[in-house]
């Protein structure tokens, strides 16, 4: 039986009216061309409220700790003795007030002595969920 056709429009809007949260994708690029893409697709582990709770369910520093253990498993490049924290922030995502991810972002500092032979340095992002997941880049 074929539906007329003001009933396939309100069937499409009630599908298209269902879906809830966004999506959130963030790529960072190692010196030897390796490039991780972090994906979220946000749900109820990413929500939080500010105008009923005044903190988010995961804090800064426990998303800064998470992100450091898998900063762990990212090579550091040839210059460089460490990933040091530079950056966090707290976002929406695709413009949902109520859908956050922490972006934290990281810097390779150069090894004693090498600094002026790389001008440009190393950085590293990633996207921390609020429940204090990093989701598994897909690595290229």
């Amino acid at each position: 039986m074929r539906l007329p056709p003001i009933m396939t429009a309100l069937v499409l809007l009630v599908t298209a009216s269902s879906f809830a949260g966004g999506h959130r994708q963030l790529q960072s690029s190692l010196p030897d061309g390796t490039i991780y893409i972090y994906r979220v697709d946000t749900d109820s582990r990413d929500f939080w409220d500010p105008d009923i709770d005044e903190n988010p369910p995961l804090s800064p520093r426990d998303a800064i700790a998470e992100s450091r253990t898998h900063m762990e498993r990212i090579p550091l490049p040839d210059y460089a003795d460490e990933w040091e924290l530079t950056d966090i922030t707290l976002e929406p995502v695709a413009g949902d007030e109520n859908h956050w991810v922490y972006i934290v972002r990281f810097q390779g500092r150069p090894a004693p002595g090498t600094m002026g032979s790389h001008p440009v340095l190393s950085w590293f992002a990633m996207l921390v969920r609020l429940d204090g997941t990093v989701p598994e880049p897909e690595v290229i």
